[in-house]
């Protein structure tokens, strides 16, 4: 008789559902994020039920800005006239990560003053200009 072998994300999700009780597969992130599910399901049907209006208020918007009363399909994507571009340099790339993180945690904002270098600054500072 043959011996089947089981990829490990498979066998993990079944190991969490008949040993944790876990109902869905999302159980895991939500209690390593430490969120209820249904503060997640709350803001998916949220952001599903807003969708349509602010959708068709941004095309509409971008269609005004083009010049035209509706904006063709093939120009969703399109780069939005008249808008100049830069490049952006790494101090200010760094500068806009690091607080942006440091509004959500002090830790990852600001591991120069501190001395503590949290996950998502070790993960940022990997990369050099």
């Amino acid at each position: 008789m043959p011996v089947t072998r089981m990829p490990a994300l498979p066998k993990i999700q079944d190991f969490n559902r008949r040993w944790r009780g876990f109902a869905d597969v999302a159980d895991t992130r939500h209690l390593a994020n430490r969120v209820e599910p249904e503060v997640v399901e709350a803001l998916v049907e949220a952001v599903r039920a807003a969708y349509p209006r602010l959708s068709h208020r941004y095309y509409a918007l971008k269609a005004r800005w083009f010049g035209k009363k509706r904006l063709p399909h093939w120009e969703r994507n399109a780069p939005l006239p008249a808008v100049p571009t830069r490049t952006i340099g790494w101090s200010e790339a760094q500068a806009t990560v690091l607080g942006a993180y440091g509004a959500f945690s002090p830790e990852d904002g600001t591991p120069a003053l501190s001395g503590a270098v949290g996950t998502a600054t070790r993960h940022a500072m990997q990369f050099t200009p």
